[in-house]
């Protein structure tokens, strides 16, 4: 048996009273710039040529246009020869092949067009659509905001290499954000960085580690209560589990737990909607439910009657077959429940959602999914 009592059980491992924000843990844990322009003429060009004359005809012949006077030859001068001089020209139309125009932004880049050879514009192409610091939905909109990386506030604290991980902190809307070395903390109601460092200065066990996620679990809203001060974390690499206890955002300080090798002596990571650990690129939980964005029957999961439905969840974001959701429930079976391809998970249809599992490099959820770019 691996259901609700089993997992209320792992729970305590992580924040201690705070029964099921420890099980949660414990469940995934065992487990403008201007246009630019440029332009290429070919110059007018005349050319001064001989014409010569015979003297017995007078006549005289030309070699290329000429712009000058001809020689004379025997006893008879012959007359000047000319011609209009040629010119090798551009094409006339609506611009100059070779000039850009930008125009509209679109998702974090902007569209573009180019002068084609014939002197037609292309069509407008958006570059750069995807190269997103931060994607954020929050609970009840359906269009998600992209935001350059450059958009952030107080670059000084801003991640300078590729993002590994990030949680979310409730109680005071922020976001931690983890390269292989660093840390950089995120203040969700400015968008703007506001501290950094050494990774390893909170969090000296995982020196080294290359990590693949992490969540956070808050234990007065895993019982229904206003957040606590305090998370529990979870950290994932490849292949092995941390578990830390009390993190305080104020001091940035945090109790070591435990680690372990992950996730194959795990039930709840065993079913055919589970991830394969090594490729999870961001997870988040949504503890009270804001957004289900599915509405599966989990009858029979642990023995639930029928007709029982989702009511809290967890969901990865996986680079398996080119990118796919996977949501667990964490209410009441705590199972891996659905998966799909992460184009047509709902909530990933929506405007301007992230478009590719590559491009993410941590999720984490306030009040709304936060996806955050994989690379600066």
């Amino acid at each position: 048996m691996h259901g609700a009592r089993r997992s209320w059980s792992l729970l305590s491992t992580i924040v201690g009273a705070a029964a099921c924000s420890a099980a949660l843990s414990g469940c995934f844990a065992d487990s403008g710039t201007q246009p630019t322009s440029a332009q290429a003429s070919d110059a007018s060009s005349s050319t001064t040529a001989t014409s010569t004359s015979d003297a017995s005809t007078g006549t005289s012949t030309g070699e290329g246009p000429t712009t000058g006077a001809s020689e004379s030859t025997g006893d008879e001068t012959t007359g000047t020869a000319t011609t209009e001089p040629t010119t090798t020209g551009e094409c006339s139309g609506e611009c100059t092949p070779g000039d850009a125009e930008e125009g509209a932004a679109c998702g974090c880049g902007v569209e573009r067009r180019t002068c084609q050879l014939d002197c037609t514009w292309s069509e407008w192409a958006c570059e750069g659509a995807d190269a997103c610091g931060l994607w954020t939905l929050p609970a009840g909109k359906d269009t998600w905001d992209a935001i350059p990386w450059a958009s952030l506030g107080n670059p000084d604290h801003a991640p300078t290499a590729a993002i590994e991980a990030s949680f979310g902190v409730d109680a005071v809307r922020q976001g931690v954000v983890f390269t292989h070395e660093t840390f950089h903390v995120l203040d969700l109601d400015t968008l703007a960085w506001i501290k950094s460092g050494s990774r390893g200065s909170i969090f000296p066990e995982l020196n080294g580690v290359t990590l693949v996620a992490a969540y956070s679990v808050n234990g007065g809203l895993s019982q229904g209560l206003p957040p606590t001060a305090t998370e529990g974390l979870t950290f994932l690499s490849a292949d092995h589990v941390w578990i830390y206890e009390d993190f305080a955002p104020a001091t940035l300080t945090a109790t070591y737990s435990s680690d372990k090798p992950c996730c194959d002596d795990n039930e709840d990571w065993q079913t055919a909607d589970a991830p394969d650990p090594a490729l999870v690129r961001g997870f988040w939980l949504d503890l009270v439910g804001d957004e289900l964005w599915i509405d599966p029957d989990i009858s029979g999961c642990d023995g639930l009657p029928e007709g029982t439905k989702m009511v809290a969840y967890a969901a990865g974001i996986s680079t398996a077959n080119g990118g796919t959701a996977h949501v667990d429930d964490i209410g009441l079976c705590f199972d891996f429940i659905y998966s799909a391809p992460l184009a047509s998970y709902p909530p990933m249809t929506l405007p301007s959602a992230p478009t590719s599992a590559a491009l993410v490099g941590g999720a984490f959820f306030v009040d709304g999914i936060y996806v955050v770019g994989s690379s600066p």
